[in-house]
């Protein structure tokens, strides 16, 4: 209705569709061949236990990639060095496997550098350039002592997990369209209730209503009054006062007791219901 409060429509939308939901989340997962229930404290440990084991695999990797290259290149290097010796050896051996032994015998390369020279063409090798060679080198070096320090140090093991995790949430920043709280049912019934004023008013028989305080005009000047409020022939009215649909009222009896009651709770009514 165009006079309803948005407030007060969008609580029922909450809490009588699924416009809000809640549900529980058992965080129940096979750890250890067995199943066992974790707290999300727990689950986060078990997450970076898990995200170390992977960088620290992936980091011996590509160490042991790195390093592989490198002892290619060191070979490459030696033969660069020789050039002339490494090529007349090839030249003047009966085959590879001969070739191969002499390299290993007379330079001190291993079978994997000198492999690495003889699969390369006459050509190809004469043409390879040192400084090429050189910076490739030492770059990789730099990458070997950049690894090594990495599986030394849990700090530095820390720090790329965490600048992995902030990659990650730039690459996929998307804002939530939702929102998630604890406070699952936080929508009171008095959340549902107009915040209204109303004229309350109390018999001396014991008889309580309210009634909404737009009902009741001012009267001007030379106006005819309405009648504020019916009683029984035997009654009347001992309290009148304004409240607000959320106050709340206190009762005290005869014997000291106290009780309260919500302005909403009193049964609502006309002024001249009695």
């Amino acid at each position: 209705k165009r006079e309803a409060m948005s407030e007060i429509v969008l609580n029922n939308l909450f809490k009588s569709t699924t416009m809000e939901s809640t549900f529980g989340v058992i965080m129940l997962a096979i750890h250890n061949k067995e199943p066992k229930i974790f707290s999300l404290l727990e689950l986060l440990n078990l997450f970076l236990t898990h995200r170390k084991t992977v960088i620290i695999r992936r980091t011996i990797f590509e160490l042991q990639k790195a390093r592989a290259r490198a002892h290619i290149l060191e070979g490459l290097k030696i033969a660069l060095d020789n050039i002339d010796e490494v090529i007349a050896l090839i030249k003047n051996s009966s085959d590879n496997n001969t070739a191969r032994d002499s390299l290993v015998a007379k330079f001190g390369l291993s079978e994997l550098q000198a492999n690495a020279i003889l699969d390369m063409k006459l050509g190809r090798l004469t043409g390879l350039e040192r400084e090429k060679i050189e910076n490739e080198l030492a770059e990789l070096m730099k990458e070997i002592a950049r690894l090594e320090e990495i599986l030394k140090s849990e700090t530095l093991l820390e720090n790329l997990i965490r600048d992995e995790l902030k990659e990650i949430r730039s690459k996929f920043d998307v804002p939530r369209i939702t929102q998630i709280e604890d406070d699952y049912d936080d929508i009171d019934i008095e959340d549902l209730i107009p915040n209204e004023n109303m004229v309350v008013t109390i018999t001396h028989r014991g008889y309580i209503k309210r009634v909404p305080s737009k009902q009741y005009e001012k009267q001007k000047r030379g106006g005819k009054g309405k009648l504020a409020v019916t009683t029984y022939d035997d009654d009347f009215i001992e309290s009148f006062f304004t409240a607000n649909t959320h106050d709340t009222l206190m009762f005290v009896t005869d014997r000291g007791q106290l009780y309260w009651l919500k302005v909403y709770k009193i049964p609502e009514g006309s002024r001249t219901a009695k």
